[in-house]
């Protein structure tokens, strides 16, 4: 008789979690969808409880089915649990459709939310980096124990960086403080011009930045501008080169827009230079934002690739 997906699943839960831990095998009405729930250790400080959600090729999306999986999901997230969807492959090749909605639609870049895919071919292993195949039992152990966690920027009310860049202006041709955008620190430090602290992935240029976001800068940079002129002021400029406005910095002598491509063509030349945060070339300020989702997917849009950049997502912190 051929293992289901399910049991395969089950089974290398139960390696690793202790039977007095699992409060729930959860066979759905749906075909398809199945659900595991179990408390974590004593040593994991990060969650309490985490659920197991399971997608094998008998899976059917609909509209229906789309609205209450996105209702677990979030009303978990705001629960501080962990869901863990792990997918069959074969599903994912079944389905023409489901694997962009796990990656367009339903994954989170999020502390509160674990995407895996099992391969058949690989004898059901899982990845979590994308490169590395390893047992679904030792992913869950780590999980279960507190030694796998993720590592990135989340929603909420926090204190992130605003980075501001030695430029000239293209037109008048004088020295200016151009402000280049948003980045979100791995740590809080009393002072920034150092290679202390990394930032995660990309900076967010100021084009990208909701009104909201980008209102809290403008206010912030007027403030900074009364005693340092030098400092390009922030405001929602039209720009002839892309023929549509966006906010951005403009040069506080002549007002000259300092455009999106050239600013990151500029910043370019110092963000493999290890000596640009303490001789200046970069400065960083920090702010209190309120951090949305969208920002977050900002966040996650893009790397910088650079010395002082690190990746999000999940990995193992060592003896904890």
């Amino acid at each position: 008789m051929m293992t289901s997906f399910d049991d395969i699943i089950n089974r290398e839960i139960r390696l690793v979690v202790p039977s007095d831990y699992f409060e729930e095998v959860r066979p759905s009405a749906i075909p398809g969808l199945n659900g595991f729930t179990f408390r974590t250790s004593i040593e994991n400080s990060q969650y309490d409880r985490v659920r197991v959600l399971t997608i094998n090729n008998a899976i059917i999306l609909t509209t229906g089915l789309k609205e209450r999986l996105f209702t677990m999901r979030d009303r978990l997230e705001s629960l501080k649990e962990l869901l863990i969807l792990i997918t069959d492959h074969q599903a994912l090749m079944a389905s023409n459709d489901l694997g962009d909605f796990i990656s367009e639609s339903f994954r989170l870049d999020s502390p509160y939310f674990l995407d895996m895919t099992c391969y058949p071919d690989q004898d059901y292993q899982t990845t979590i980096d994308g490169m590395n195949f390893e047992d679904l039992h030792r992913v869950i152990r780590d999980i279960w124990s507190g030694w796998l966690r993720y590592d990135g920027p989340v929603c909420g009310v926090q204190q992130v960086n605003i980075e501001l860049m030695k430029d000239t202006c293209w037109k008048c041709e004088r020295s200016i403080r151009t402000v280049t955008g948003l980045v979100f620190p791995d740590q809080q430090l009393s002072t920034w011009n150092n290679d202390r602290w990394l930032y995660y992935n990309h900076m967010v240029g100021l084009q990208a930045l909701s009104d909201n976001h980008a209102l809290v800068i403008q206010a912030f940079i007027q403030q900074l501008r009364q005693t340092d002129p030098t400092i390009t002021p922030v405001s929602y400029r039209y720009s002839h080169t892309i023929n549509a406005p966006y906010w951005a910095a403009s040069c506080p002598n002549c007002n000259a827009l300092r455009g999106d491509f050239h600013v990151q063509e500029a910043r370019t030349t110092h963000l493999f230079d290890f000596k640009s945060r303490s001789n200046g070339a970069l400065q960083y300020y920090p702010i209190i934002l309120d951090v949305d989702r969208p920002l977050i997917l900002l966040i996650n849009s893009g790397l910088d690739g650079c010395p002082h950049t690190l990746l999000t997502g999940w990995e193992r912190v060592p003896n904890i």
